[in-house]
């Protein structure tokens, strides 16, 4: 029962052992270390394991810890202690590097070159080597290239595949002719338990792969083809950083071979889990990397009637989860530009039922309800029901609608249709009484329906209804801008035809059932009523939370690109904002400034002419009263003062007043008597 200690059982390669290593049919322990900078501690632990895994790529820290503790002196009597350090063939990739080179030999380990960026990694495979003494030994497993459980070397070409965004297809750097030597990391686990079981009597150090030797362009076209549009472009190496993103170039351009004869995974009898490759296990390893990024498909249809706003929201949902928008439009349009029989057919029924609506003359007319079997209810020429459902069942089995998800607009629009794209292959379109009913159906009554068994790989997880009346589906067709305007589809005998159809099709009393919602039963769909609809941001609130249910779904967005890309967007348009509200505020305060001028100029003229006219009233009232004091008042009173001027008395007033009350009584001045008699 050996005791394990393990550097790190959180990393890619440490869930793995952790995992392996304590699995049911098991009898190991782990010996954990709590603090790895407590080297008492560190020391103890390393005392009680018989096997030390150190994960040199990477927890070196914690490795060097390790290879700093080691006290052979107190292991006891007969005690042994096994130090395995995990590396990578990494460490090799500079060896032997010419064309057509032979394949080299793990025996020929200290003959082994590596780059710069991995000259730390081979120190550390050195020093592992260098730790063995007495009881103590120590060996290097060098596993390939890692894959599976959601990988880690080659994530970025999983994702980007997954992704399905680049048309060009995956990127293959140079001719793609070199060796990359390949393990799954469950793989290692396995490789690990059987060194410590039957270690090399020779060698310290062990190199492991799957022994498939594939090619970097085997490797990323197995990865295209698998999960991404099946599609490789070769590209310079030297625009590596641009393509591949965060992959490491030197892995993905390593080129070596091992020679297995005389090898110790040659005489180790291993059993992989994954012995063929990634090539011959690749849904497996799909699988995984899907489980463990938590990566889900989301498929969700918008219904409704015209004008219901099926395009809007379903472009805006597909724009908040960034997922593919499907559209019958668009779907045919793109089916018309491939190549291939269908293609062809396709091309042929588009180029006759345009050439039949060239020839009407008239709008349908409105149809009756409650039509019953294939009754239409107007003769536009439309594409066989049967040839629309292949091509949206096309679409959505496509490498991007698969892996992601996708929004799909107004289609199905009947039942019919619906049967026909969602239905499993082999299932009747019209449902039918089971075949082992138990009990005989009572006379009068109808059998139970047989549920139809859906396609899973396109049935829809969220269905979305719109409600909308006619009045209001009418008016927003009216609010259209005019360049919007699309004769016989959104025009006014456009709605008129395409509103009729949707209530043929909706009819809750028709004879026969064409409403697509009784397809999707078995859903909690969500029906959003009218005055929700109106309000736009709020039902689109409801219909996002709708869609999170059970949290919200992961499709590597937004990027770390994109959430840059919308942070410098805010930033501007913030930046935007501000300008336009401080150019508006200066535009405000100019205009109230001179609002206020005007104002004050107004108030200082109004007071003028206040003053102005209250002087001329002023004026007017005053000339009466001047002219009386000019002929009465002012001669005297002039008269007065000069004499108060000629006699200059002790007390002038006095003496005015007394000349005045003298004019007043007529008795004439002193003064003048007194000229006059002389």
């Amino acid at each position: 029962m050996p005791k394990y200690l393990l550097t790190d059982s959180a990393s890619y390669l440490g869930k793995v052992l952790h995992t392996y290593l304590t699995r049911p049919d098991s009898e190991n322990e782990l010996v954990e270390v709590a603090n790895w900078d407590d080297e008492e501690e560190v020391q103890s632990k390393i005392l009680q394991a018989e096997v030390v895994v150190l994960d040199l790529v990477r927890s070196p820290i914690e490795s060097q810890t390790v290879l700093a503790n080691i006290m052979p002196e107190k292991l006891e009597e007969e005690q042994t202690l096994k130090i395995i350090g995990i590396s990578s063939v990494m460490t090799w990739n500079k060896t032997n590097t010419k064309a057509n080179a032979k394949p080299v030999k793990e025996a020929d380990f200290k003959g082994r070159k590596t780059s710069t960026k991995y000259k730390g990694l081979k120190m550390l495979e050195t020093s592992v080597l260098n730790a063995g003494k007495d009881a103590v030994k120590t060996f290097v497993l060098a596993p390939g290239i890692l894959y599976g459980n959601g990988e880690e070397e080659f994530a970025n070409l999983f994702k980007d595949g997954w992704l399905c965004e680049n048309p060009a297809g995956l990127p293959v750097l140079g001719e793609g002719s070199n060796i990359i030597p390949t393990m799954h990391v469950n793989d290692v686990a396995v490789a690990l338990d059987a060194l410590v079981a039957k270690p090399p009597e020779e060698n310290q150090y062990v190199v492991v792969s799957d022994n498939t030797n594939s090619t970097q362009r085997q490797i990323v076209e197995t990865i295209s083809k698998g999960i991404g549009l099946g599609l490789t472009t070769q590209m310079d190496p030297a625009d590596d950083k641009v393509l591949l993103g965060n992959n490491n170039s030197e892995v993905v351009l390593l080129n070596l071979s091992f020679d297995p004869e005389g090898s110790w995974q040659a005489g180790a009898g291993l059993e992989l889990t994954c012995a063929g490759g990634l090539a011959a296990e690749f849904q497996r390893v799909r699988s995984e990397f899907v489980t463990n990024r938590g990566l889900k498909p989301v498929r969700a249809l918008v219904l409704g009637g015209p004008g219901a706003g099926k395009t809007m929201f379903a472009k805006k949902l597909a724009d908040k989860f960034y997922l593919p928008y499907v559209s019958v439009g668009d779907v045919i349009e793109e089916t018309c530009q491939q190549e291939g029989e269908f293609a062809e057919s396709v091309k042929a029924a588009v180029a006759e039922m345009n050439a039949a609506k060239a020839k009407a003359k008239k709008p349908a007319a409105k149809p009756k309800k409650g039509a019953k079997g294939s009754y239409k209810p107007d003769d536009r020429p439309r594409l066989p029901t049967e040839m629309v459902a292949k091509m949206m069942k096309n679409k959505l089995l496509s490498a991007a609608c698969s892996n992601k998800g996708f929004i799909l607009d107004g289609f199905p629009r009947s039942l019919e249709e619906a049967q026909k794209l969602f239905k499993a292959e082999g299932e009747a379109g019209e449902e039918e009484a089971p075949e082992e009913a138990d009990e005989e159906v009572p006379e009068g009554e109808e059998a139970p329906p047989k549920a139809i068994k859906v396609d899973e790989s396109v049935f829809p997880s969220f269905v979305v209804s719109l409600d909308c009346t006619e009045d209001c589906a009418r008016q927003r067709f009216k609010d259209l801008p005019e360049d919007q305007i699309v004769a016989d589809h959104n025009d006014e005998d456009g709605f008129d035809r395409r509103w009729a159809r949707f209530e043929w099709l909706m009819d809750p009393q028709a004879e026969v059932v064409q409403n697509p919602l009784d397809f999707f039963k078995q859903l909690e769909v969500l029906e959003v009523p009218q005055e929700n609809t109106e309000n736009v941001g709020g039902a689109f609130s409801i219909m996002e939370n709708y869609m999170s249910k059970g949290g919200k779904p992961f499709n590597f967005h937004p990027t770390d690109e994109e959430k840059e890309a919308k942070r410098v967007l805010e930033e501007t348009e913030s930046k935007e904002r501000a300008e336009t509200e401080k150019v508006e505020a200066e535009i405000r305060e100019k205009e109230e400034r001179e609002q206020r001028d005007l104002k004050q100029k107004a108030d200082v003229a109004r007071k003028e002419q206040v003053l102005s006219d209250d002087q001329h009233l002023v004026d007017a009232c005053a000339l009466p009263l001047r002219k009386y004091l000019m002929q009465n008042v002012i001669p005297p009173l002039v008269e007065g003062l000069l004499e108060v001027c000629k006699s200059k008395p002790d007390d002038p007033i006095d003496y005015l007043s007394e000349y005045l009350f003298k004019v007043s009584l007529g008795v004439p001045d002193q003064n003048d008597s007194d000229t006059e008699a002389s």
